[in-house]
């Protein structure tokens, strides 16, 4: 149950469809981990903790945040029990093939966000995530802000299928195709 305060502090989102009251009490339960330190994962962290997500479990230690919201603590930790993980070029091979993971990475022009959920898991699907280290700032930008957004859609509605999206910033094409794969031996391979 909403209470009056928070009502009133996230009536926009609660005024969406897609979100509503049973939304937005689901991201103030949430608990999102959050892996990585640059620019991408502080706007990743602020547009979370103001969207009204309940705890970020900051695993790779502290960040310097701005105000969040008054309902979202930050915990410096790995986050195990995260309900998503939000890796920001960050390795991923080792999280829990069961937990679903945002994955992040910048090459060149191009963005890359991987939501894994099932197959192929963190583990399986890293292989095709080549970044060539942290993004510059506008290119941070854009991905700490497609990171959370793909975040929240995973905390409201929990898929049953990963999908790939890219952003090629130098053309502003955006694609977005389902992730399928025949697993690994850690997330089991399709009969």
């Amino acid at each position: 149950m909403l209470a009056e305060a928070q009502i009133e502090r996230y009536a926009r989102q609660i005024l969406l469809p897609e979100v509503g009251g049973r939304g937005q009490a689901r991201w103030l339960a949430a608990r999102v981990a959050l892996l990585g330190t640059g620019d991408a994962a502080v706007v990743a962290a602020t547009l979370l903790g103001r969207a009204g997500v309940g705890t970020l479990a900051l695993a790779d230690g502290p960040l310097a945040l701005p105000e969040l919201g008054p309902d979202c603590r930050v915990a410096v930790g790995p986050g195990a029990d995260a309900d998503v993980t939000v890796a920001l070029g960050a390795a991923v091979s080792a999280l829990d093939p069961r937990r679903p993971v945002v994955h992040g990475t910048a090459a060149g022009t191009r963005l890359r966000i991987a939501t894994l959920v099932g197959r192929p898991c963190a583990a399986c699907a890293e292989a095709g995530a080549a970044s060539d280290g942290p993004p510059p700032p506008p290119a941070a930008l854009a991905l700490g802000a497609l990171a959370a957004s793909e975040a929240l859609r995973v905390l409201l509605a929990a898929p049953d299928t990963g999908r790939l999206q890219t952003l090629d910033l130098a053309t502003g094409e955006l694609t977005g195709t389902p992730l399928v794969a025949p697993g690994c031996a850690r997330c089991g391979t399709r009969a």
